[in-house]
């Protein structure tokens, strides 16, 4: 979310509370007000509540989703969410179970696959232009010329290892594993305590 909304206002920050919990709607709640609060305009979450887009919703500021598709519930507040299409995954276990064939441990797909992708673009709420740039950014991102993780990006780690890519420098992945390697907190992003 933050390096795409940077990539049309560079004046863009980020600010992360962690719940360490997938479902807790009070403190996802208390926390989503600590973010209004701080004068936040949007919000999102990777979390199992609605409670972060109601409190959006109270406040008419917008919301984007991760691995949940608001947009039907929530139509006042909610801009487009991520969401992620297991049924590739379940097609490959399934084949493999039935050919006698172990599973592997470490297992995914790309965007290009369509196990990720985006739900329609609320419209109504976004900027004159955004489904256009919304639009190029899919085309860039589905034939490789736009790298998520490509300089100028500056950050540090929970290791103290720091992060220094220039300009056009694409930060080096394992992309091909189910957890990216890429763990650093990038310079705009702050982390706030719980």
């Amino acid at each position: 979310y933050y390096l795409g909304a940077r990539s049309v206002d560079p004046l863009t920050t980020l600010y992360v509370i962690y719940t360490g919990e997938h479902s807790n709607e009070t403190l996802e709640s208390q926390y989503a007000n600590e973010l209004v609060n701080l004068g936040c305009d949007v919000l999102a979450q990777n979390t199992g509540t609605d409670s972060s887009p109601l409190v959006a919703e109270e406040n008419g500021i917008y919301f984007t989703g991760f691995n949940q598709n608001f947009s039907k519930k929530h139509t006042e507040t909610v801009l487009v969410s991520t969401n992620t299409d297991w049924s590739s995954y379940y097609t490959f276990a399934l084949s493999c179970i039935l050919s006698g064939d172990s599973i592997p441990q470490d297992w995914s797909r790309k965007f290009v696959d369509d196990s990720c992708y985006l739900t329609a673009l609320n419209e109504s709420l976004a900027a004159p232009g955004t489904k256009e740039t919304v639009e190029l950014a899919v085309s860039a991102f589905t034939d490789g010329t736009l790298s998520v993780f490509s300089g100028p990006l500056y950050g540090k780690n929970s290791k103290g290892e720091i992060l220094n890519l220039k300009d056009k420098e694409i930060y080096s992945d394992a992309s091909n594993v189910s957890a990216p390697t890429f763990d650093y907190i990038i310079d705009g992003i702050t982390i706030l305590p719980q």
